[in-house]
């Protein structure tokens, strides 16, 4: 029976001590294998899972530079032999995959949105018939992008040096 369900996942900062055998897992890239994981003084883990048990660690890349593990706490009387590992690597290796393609697919649909607001701001800016309008409109769709916190536009006059900046569009 798992501990959280996918909608209850909570992140918390476990892993604070570098000789974790996760985080050491996760920092060196290296898979791990332990008969009792819980001899290990030095495991943190959330609570629930005080039983001592076989594990194996295997590390996984996320795009962007991001690391993790995942944690196979297998049955006490389970015994791990060398072929086992290796499945569970496969198994880790196609997590990255996915992970990859999950990451991909985001970026493509970034991508796509600023297309999307690229090709209204087309139609936008053929209407617009001074430079502070045309400045107006293009800050109003590059803060109408979800993937855009804040924009700030600059502008700067080379003939007077004078300098335009909009914010947001807040005037």
């Amino acid at each position: 029976k798992p501990l959280l369900g996918a909608d209850q996942l909570v992140e918390s900062a476990i892993l604070t001590d570098p000789n974790d055998p996760i985080f050491w897992s996760i920092t060196h890239r290296m898979t791990q294998v332990y008969s009792d994981v819980y001899l290990n003084p030095r495991i943190s883990v959330p609570e629930g899972f005080d039983t001592h048990s076989a594990a194996i660690i295997v590390p996984f890349d996320y795009p962007g530079g991001d690391y993790g593990a995942i944690v196979f706490f297998l049955p006490q009387s389970m015994i791990i032999v060398n072929e086992d590992i290796s499945v569970y690597e496969r198994f880790v290796a196609q997590v990255d995959s996915i992970l990859f393609r999950a990451h991909q697919n985001q970026l493509q649909a970034r991508q796509l949105s600023f297309s999307k607001r690229l090709v209204e701001g087309w139609g936008t800016f053929a209407n617009a018939n001074t430079f502070q309008e045309v400045v107006r409109q293009l800050c109003e769709i590059l803060s109408s992008i979800s993937a855009v916190r804040h924009t700030l536009v600059a502008f700067r006059n080379p003939q007077t040096l004078s300098e335009l900046l909009a914010d947001d569009c807040d005037g």
